[in-house]
């Protein structure tokens, strides 16, 4: 199946990169990434997967299979503590939910995000 050129370059300069940029990032030649732009060209399976991930968008779009650009997740995809934060901003449980938030992932969970700190002003 052929790549959809134009979401490829669309994507591509929405997201701020340059042809060489992208190119270095998927570890191909630039040349070649033009080919794909110019529908001179198709790459491989790996290389569409990999253009996939780098410009943040599925396959299936890249390949005008769908017009989604954003994969959708599923309930497999949310760790244990995504999976009780939703239900409790679903449940309109808005102490729980943030208890959620500060106290952060359970051990073995994904690795926990230090918060930043507001920038002092003055």
């Amino acid at each position: 199946m052929a790549l959809r050129s134009d979401r490829l370059r669309e994507q591509r300069t929405k997201l701020g990169y340059t042809l060489e940029e992208l190119a270095d990032r998927l570890k191909i030649h630039s040349r070649q990434l033009s080919r794909y732009e110019h529908d001179e060209s198709d790459p491989t399976s790996d290389v569409v997967e990999r253009i996939a991930r780098q410009l943040q968008v599925t396959s299936d779009y890249l390949l005008g299979l769908s017009d989604d650009p954003i994969p959708r997740l599923s309930e497999d995809d949310l760790s244990s503590d995504e999976a009780r934060l939703l239900m409790a901003y679903r449940r309109g449980q808005t102490k729980e939910a943030l208890q959620i938030l500060t106290i952060g992932p359970e051990v073995g969970d994904h690795p926990a995000v230090t918060p930043r700190k507001p920038a002092a002003n003055g």
